[in-house]
């Protein structure tokens, strides 16, 4: 063999190994390339996820506090004085249920307005 033939077959080995060398890193580009892709996707997915978490989330603790107001209301004050009138005339007029202040209210005034009201009654 002569140089120029050792020359040549070098120099085809060379680009065949160079064109090899492409050729794989080319497929680890793409693979790269697709392995970023998906991680891009997993990652907009958990985002969804965490947010529709927290719709959820906050709509039931939104249907909790709606059932705990439905099934336990409070009393407003006009329910709150209905418990303590009558329908009756009072026994006297300085007691008329208009007049009455709840907050004011002792448990000896309503003693006395029940004993008035209703007589000696033993609630035992």
């Amino acid at each position: 063999m002569t140089l120029d033939d050792l020359q040549k077959t070098s120099e085809g080995r060379m680009e065949s190994d160079i064109r090899e060398i492409r050729k794989l890193l080319k497929s680890y580009v793409t693979r790269l390339d697709n392995k970023d892709s998906a991680s891009r996707t997993t990652k907009e997915w958990r985002i969804v996820a965490r947010v529709l978490d927290r719709i959820f989330f906050f709509c039931y603790i939104g249907t909790i506090v709606v059932s705990l107001f439905t099934i336990f209301p409070r009393e407003s004050g006009v329910q709150a004085r209905s418990a303590f009138t009558t329908t009756t005339t009072p026994a006297t007029p300085e007691m008329a249920p208009e007049d009455v202040d709840i907050e004011a209210v002792t448990v000896s005034d309503m003693s006395s307005f029940m004993y008035e009201a209703y007589g000696d009654i033993d609630y035992r």
